[in-house]
Formats: structure tokens, sequence, C-alpha cells
């Protein structure tokens, strides 16, 4: 981890389009504590999100969760970069400040928690059989209660990420959205909101590997045509919303405008990839003082011809979500 002091300036928000308005705020996203295990899980939501709340990751910073020292250190400083943040479930406590939605989310939490922990209890059995063969008695045992924990504590830490979304967004002016590990049906609505578009269009974005450093991804972030890009994106988003899709139309909808501007890009580079090989080739085997003085003239003409096919790509809306796959190779 580098000790780079770069600060993240807040990515551009969001439009918050209730009554039609449309209200530029500050977007950022949630995750439950499983990243504080594996901090790497958060880079793929570092190429859309400024900022990551996270349920608990000062608590693992302060030592009161037990990690590897290179775990611990990687948190301060995603944390120094502002890159991720602390999420405090003591802040839902206070009756004062706490809003009747977020009153009310938490009311569901309570009961949609009780629904999946008999879902874990669900999962767990069907694994015992084969636990039961690998693991000694007490060793088994154990490992039972281990997973059910996990599993336990992981859900009901995600399901919690709804009233935090409506607490920061209703007392913090901060447009913000849960992101999920897991599926929960019963969240899903008929037409797709905005956080189930980001949820859709979060699912194409790489997954950068352990060779990818987070100096990369900040780099990433902070180059003019990347947020060119993403706020091009941004206005698609805000248009599939008020579409009012479904998440299977928005999915297809995507995949299709992706496969349109690749394949305009794809045979625009080609072109100008061989004009100006064909320039070059010529020049050199001339020799031709003049036409070697051509050569830097040609490959900015190549420049400019990409930067105009871009203009007129079909699908360039979604060219933020095609850079990154490129950039992180997927």
């Amino acid at each position: 981890m580098g000790s780079s002091a770069t600060r993240i300036s807040a990515q551009p928000a969001l439009s918050d389009l209730e009554n039609g308005d449309i209200i530029m705020r500050e977007t950022i996203g949630f995750r439950s504590f499983v990243p504080i295990f594996v901090p790497k899980l958060l880079k793929r939501d570092a190429l859309m999100f400024r900022k990551i709340g996270v349920l608990g990751c000062e608590a693992a910073i302060n030592g009161n969760i037990q990690l590897p020292a290179e775990i611990v250190a990687e948190l301060q400083w995603l944390i120094e970069q502002g890159v991720v943040f602390d999420l405090r479930i003591s802040d839902l406590n206070k009756s004062d400040s706490v809003d009747d939605e977020t009153k009310r989310l938490v009311g569901d939490w309570i009961r949609l928690e009780g629904h999946y922990q008999g879902k874990v209890e669900q999962i767990v059995k069907k694994m015992e059989e084969e636990l039961a063969q690998e693991f000694k008695v007490d060793e088994y045992e154990s490992t039972i209660r281990t997973i059910k924990a996990l599993l336990g504590a992981a859900i009901s830490s995600e399901l919690f990420l709804r009233p935090f979304s409506a607490y920061y967004r209703n007392n913090k002016n901060i447009d913000a959205h849960p992101l999920f590990y897991g599926e929960y049906p019963e969240l899903t609505q008929q037409t797709a909101s905005t956080g189930e578009v980001i949820d859709i269009t979060i699912n194409q974005l790489p997954v950068p590997d352990d060779s990818t450093a987070w100096e990369q991804i900040i780099d990433y972030r902070n180059d003019p045509d990347t947020e060119i890009k993403f706020r091009r994106f941004r206005v698609w988003m805000n248009e599939i919303v008020r579409a009012k899709l479904t998440p299977k139309e928005i999915e297809d909808k995507l995949e299709y405008l992706l496969d349109e501007y690749r394949q305009h890009m794809e045979l625009h580079f080609k072109k100008t990839n061989t004009s100006t090989l064909e320039t070059i080739l010529v020049a050199l085997g001339d020799r031709k003082f003049g036409d070697i003085v051509k050569i830097p003239f040609s490959v900015k003409h190549r420049q400019i011809a990409l930067l105009e096919a871009e203009a007129k790509a079909p699908g360039r809306e979604i060219a933020f979500i095609s850079k990154a796959q490129e950039t992180f190779h997927q």
C-alpha cells in the first residue's frame, strides 16, 4: 500500500428525481462488514463511488476485531485517502435525529432479519452432512456455530444498510445506496429504482485483481476522461430510472449498448491504426525528411479521429463501463 497523501474529491452525484426536480447530491455506496476481512472487495466499488461507508471499519482498526496487520494497514490507508469511512449503528439510536422513513426501515430490518436467519438455518442444515465427514465431533460443532454466526451477522449487517441509506439521504442530504453481496428478493420492485440501476451497472464493472494497486484505481478515477465519461453515464442512469424499466430490461439494454459501442470503436480504431501505420512505413521507406516530420501530425490526427468516432458512437453514454473493463481487463 502506498503512502500517497492524495485526497479524493466527491464523486459527481447522481440526480435526485423526486417531484421531477434534478438536484445534484454527493453519491456514496454502503457495504456490510464483509470488506473488513477482504478490503480488495472494495476495488470495484471504488471505480464508481468516490466514498464507501463500511460497517465497523474503525472498530477493526482500533483492534476490536482481530485482523492481520496488512489488512489493518490497508483499511487505515483507505480511510486516510477518503475512499472508506466508518458507519456507526449508534447514529441510528439517536431518536431525536432519526426521521420517520429510517425508523420504518429499522422496523423492516427486524422483520427481514428474522426471515433470513431462518434461511441461514436451512443453508447450514444442508451443509451438515458434508461437514460431519470432514471434521471430528468437537471440531464439527464448533465449525457449525462459526458458520451460523458469520452468515447470520453478514446478512444482518447487509439488511441494516437500507435504514442507513435512508438516514444519510434524509438527514445529511447525501444520495446513499446500499450495496449487497447477497440477493434479497423481498426487496425487489417491479420497476427498477436508482439503487437497483446502480446494482445492475456496478455488476458490469470489472473486479481489479491483486496486482492492481489502489494508487492505479485512484489515478483512473482522477483522469479527466474518466470523469467526463462518468458524468455522461450518470445522466444515462437517470434516464433509465425515469423509463421505469424492469431490472431484466435494463440488463438487456446495457449489454446491447456495450456491444454497439465496442463494435463502433473497434472499427474506427482499426481504420485509424491502419492509416497511421501506412504513413509511418511510407515515410521511413522513402526516408524523406518532410514525410518523417509529418508522423507526429499523423498520430495526432489518429487521436482526433478516435475522439470524433466516440462522439458519434452508438451507446457512447455507457463508455464509462467499457473504459473500466478495458483498463482493468475484464
